[in-house]
């Protein structure tokens, strides 16, 4: 469904490294209109370069439309209120206003995300991430800085 005149920028999560094979990424990649970048890449930079942020529930949807980035999740993200459009049906939705010129920001949204985020970070818990997941210390302190500093632009 991408239209012609798009690219798909696929950045996989970096807690997802080393659970999809090798063919996935070479298949992935040999798609026309598909850049697949390093899972280390900023987020935060390829969101506010980008038209609009499709996900599965991911929290670079939340990132997204914290920014006032058109978004659609396929997934149930507990945040789904906020996303533009979701589900396989109202993808021609997304793809229309994310390029579209004529972009309307919902501002109105904005002050429930903040609420939603005020309400995590009272009521978040702190989760232990398995360091072999990702390789090694170097990789995981990387992705921990760039996640913290994402962070940081928000908050």
């Amino acid at each position: 469904k991408l239209p012609k005149e798009a690219y798909l920028v696929v950045k996989e999560n970096p807690m997802m490294i080393g659970d999809r094979r090798k063919k996935f990424y070479r298949w992935v990649s040999r798609q026309a209109s598909v850049i697949l970048v390093d899972p280390l890449m900023s987020s935060y930079e390829l969101i506010i370069n980008s038209k609009g942020v499709i996900g599965i529930s991911g929290t670079a949807l939340l990132e997204a439309a914290i920014l006032g980035k058109p978004t659609h999740a396929f997934g149930h993200p507990e945040f789904r209120d906020f996303m533009t459009s979701s589900g396989y049906d109202d993808l021609d939705k997304f793809f229309h206003l994310a390029l579209s010129d004529d972009l309307c920001i919902n501002s109105q949204l904005d002050n429930e995300i903040y609420k939603y985020i005020g309400w995590v970070l009272e009521n978040g818990m702190d989760l232990s991430i398995d360091r072999s997941l990702l390789g090694d210390n170097e990789a995981l302190d990387k992705a921990a800085k760039l996640i913290a500093k994402s962070l940081g632009r928000f908050i």
